[in-house]
């Protein structure tokens, strides 16, 4: 498996540019971010157009590559409020498991949108760097190429389907038929640049999981039976987490009890 995300992320950076895997894998430890969750701002996410303002680095930090928690992919045509609850919904889920502030890698703060092919070419190595992917879909992200590439990506890079997350936005309505009717030989770029679609469609060809391979990633993880099963497999293992650490508690506090019997029955 291991050879095989390697040859894809190979087979990326030749189509991008013709980089060598151990330049991409050189520009990608130079140029990996990430923004910790306490530091987005609603207006960035909010807005679809980029922010000249927002230097990389300004709000983002460069980071190790392996040492991130979340990949974020979404469709900046989607609801904007939605998406900004769905990432907060998730950064307190994560603070409640762990502790501290989630490190997201999202487009807008970690990426020089400016430097396309660079971009891509490093992206097999972004999302292997993150612990998980996690998906933010409304009623434009299976239309769009560049959201069904990052899946791809994710899929032939040997993620498992436990490191990713769908969060679905409030339902338009039509979601459910865009999954029954997929097909990512159809999608487009948000906005209309032939050269851009053709690189994309050849990224989705270079893999071995082919059309079928994204088409049953879509079906298995996006449609409301399988994210239900999903919801209720993570609400039973955080379930069985919580109990085990009570019952740890427990275990110490009855130690701790008779620690004190017995020394009690030793003083006297």
């Amino acid at each position: 498996a291991h050879g095989e995300s390697a040859g894809f992320g190979a087979a990326v950076a030749a189509l991008v540019g013709r980089f060598t895997v151990d330049e991409v894998l050189e520009q990608a430890r130079y140029s990996f971010y990430t923004v910790k969750a306490d530091r987005l701002k609603m207006e960035h996410i909010i807005s679809s157009q980029p922010t000249p303002e927002l230097k990389l680095g300004q709000l983002a930090r460069r980071t190790r590559l392996g040492e991130a928690d979340a990949f974020i992919s979404h469709s900046w045509s989607d609801d904007p409020l939605a998406k900004w609850n769905a990432i907060q919904a998730f950064r307190k889920r994560f603070k409640n498991q762990h502790k501290v502030e989630p490190k997201l890698w999202i487009d807008k703060y970690c990426i020089d949108q400016s430097d396309f092919q660079n971009s891509l070419a490093c992206l097999p190595i972004y999302l292997a760097s993150c612990s998980k992917m996690v998906v933010i879909c409304g009623e434009s992200y299976l239309t769009r190429l560049w959201c069904v590439v990052e899946l791809f990506v994710f899929l032939e890079m040997g993620g498992s389907p436990e490191n990713l997350e769908v969060i679905m936005l409030p339902d338009p309505g039509c979601i459910v038929e865009q999954i029954q009717n997929f097909q990512p030989w159809n999608l487009h770029c948000s906005k209309t640049n032939v050269a851009e679609e053709d690189l994309l469609q050849s990224v989705l060809e270079a893999g071995s999981s082919g059309f079928d391979g994204i088409r049953k990633l879509v079906w298995e993880r996006f449609n409301p039976q399988a994210r239900h099963e999903e919801q209720r497999e993570r609400y039973q293992h955080e379930k069985s987490a919580s109990s085990h650490v009570s019952d740890i508690s427990q275990r110490e506090e009855k130690r701790e009890e008779k620690t004190s019997e017995v020394g009690s029955f030793f003083s006297i």
